[in-house]
């Protein structure tokens, strides 16, 4: 075999070792600092100014203010309205000097006994949000605090808009009933209040608004994906009755993927994938090859499932997922075996192999847009084909990639995946039927080492 072959298929497994202790070390839930749970308590006292005054609800502590939200010239709130539930999907960005508010949703906070609740929308690119007073109330057993501007945020305590008019803004409160004043000053220079009545519960959020409407970011139930790219194959087989030892490295182009995922719950999924990768063997001077090429086909039916006490913060600042991954999966594995009478004649054939797989899948969302998602899992082979008659040592795939959403549908990503496969086999060879040498079995070792990198697009729809 060829020395650069030797020594890509080298860097490539010393690639595979890389990741999997970058799986195991960096991405470890030890080292990701857990979210401390939001408990039913006051808030601490540094975060609460001296004042305090009793009264009905939040909402009419504001209103004895000369400035207050109530009486400035735009309002989105709706306190009459019966209905918390978000409205259709918004798919086309808010009018010039005005903005289409998102429904909150409920994170992860690292501050002690807070939660997060973000509130984003859409408005005219360049937007300033920010809280438009200084201390916002807050109603905790029937008791008003007052907290600070400054005590509701981890960093800047406002945000532009970006290029697309998309925006965020995270809010951390405790568990209470609260008045949320937004000030929104626009690229043209004018100001206007958005006033918010919410109640933050451990678990959910209410809220009378009717402004609102379901996030196009939100988790689809759907989605499709297809991709494209470049296999490399490292392939080795040792048999003690064959004299030749086949070892190659291959590269081809293009591989083909496609995965169909459907969200049962907001924590469980389900998926099947397709996953096709060409290959070829070439002869040498110890053995010919006559069927040269040869496709690795792999179909997966899996499912995920995110425990709600598994999410984490990433750096206190990224909401993480852990999750359980398992399935089955049908692979068409290439194998080389002998057709003639002549020791040296070969040809490329496939196995159809059952295996059983089980591991773990991290995601994490760095923005609204980008995510980064990883899995390793191990594969236990429970049924082989008449080819070959398989003896598991061991054998494990990982994936690690990151995708980036391009509009509120679809998704666009670049994704690595890799098998290793070691297994011992006992294989009827022909060569010694042809013969006449009888039907003994030949057994040996196969080893391989596969790895793809795709361009993948995919599509997301409820």
């Amino acid at each position: 075999m060829n020395k650069s072959f030797k020594k890509r298929a080298k860097a490539l497994k010393i690639l595979w070792f890389i990741y999997i202790f970058f799986y195991l070390a960096v991405l470890s839930p030890s080292y990701v600092r857990s979210a401390q749970e939001t408990k039913t308590e006051e808030p601490p006292p540094s975060s609460i100014p001296e004042k305090k005054t009793e009264t009905s609800s939040p909402s009419s502590t504001a209103e004895k203010k000369s400035d207050s939200p109530s009486s400035t010239s735009e309002q989105t709130t709706n306190p009459q309205s019966p209905s918390s539930t978000p409205e259709k999907e918004s798919s086309s960005p808010a009018p010039l000097n005005q903005v289409q508010w998102f429904y909150p949703e409920l994170g992860l906070s690292p501050k002690e006994k807070r939660t997060a609740v973000l509130f984003s929308g859409e408005a005219a690119p360049g937007t300033t949000i920010t809280l438009a007073e200084e201390k916002i109330p807050v109603l905790i057993k029937q008791k008003i605090f007052y907290i600070k501007k400054e005590n509701l945020f981890l960093g800047p305590t406002k945000v532009i808009a970006d290029d697309t008019g998309y925006f965020e803004i995270t809010l951390h409160l405790p568990i209470s009933s609260a008045n949320i004043p937004f000030e929104v000053t626009f690229p043209s220079g004018e100001k206007k209040i958005y006033q918010f009545n919410i109640k933050v519960k451990e678990a959910s959020l209410e809220t009378p608004d009717s402004q609102f409407k379901k996030s196009p970011y939100r988790q689809k139930k759907w989605s499709l994906w297809a991709g494209t790219g470049i296999n490399i194959l490292n392939y080795q087989q040792e048999a003690p009755a064959i004299p030749a030892s086949l070892n190659l490295t291959t590269a081809k182009f293009p591989s083909f993927y496609a995965r169909v995922e459907r969200f049962f719950f907001k924590d469980w999924k389900g998926l099947l994938s397709f996953s096709l990768s060409p290959g070829a063997a070439k002869s040498s001077d110890q053995i010919t090859i006559s069927k040269e090429n040869y496709n690795w086909i792999i179909f997966s039916l899996e499912s995920v499932y995110f425990p709600e006490k598994w999410k984490k913060l990433f750096k206190q600042k990224y909401l993480a997922r852990w999750g359980i991954r398992g399935g089955l999966q049908q692979h068409f594995l290439p194998f080389i075996a002998r057709t003639g009478t002549n020791a040296s004649q070969a040809e490329v054939a496939t196995n159809p192999v059952t295996m059983i797989t089980l591991g773990g899948q991290y995601m994490v969302s760095l923005t609204k847009r980008w995510a980064v998602e990883t899995f390793l899992r191990y594969q236990y082979p429970v049924i082989s084909g008449n080819l070959f008659e398989i003896k598991p040592k061991f054998a494990f795939d990982g994936s690690i990639g990151t995708s980036y959403k391009w509009r509120h549908q679809w998704k666009v990503g670049v994704f690595w995946y890799g098998q290793w496969h070691s297994y011992g086999f006992s294989h009827m060879d022909k060569y010694f039927e042809n013969t006449g040498s009888g039907s003994n079995p030949s057994t040996g070792t196969q080893s391989l080492f596969f790895s793809n990198l795709e361009l993948r697009i995919g599509y997301e729809f409820n």
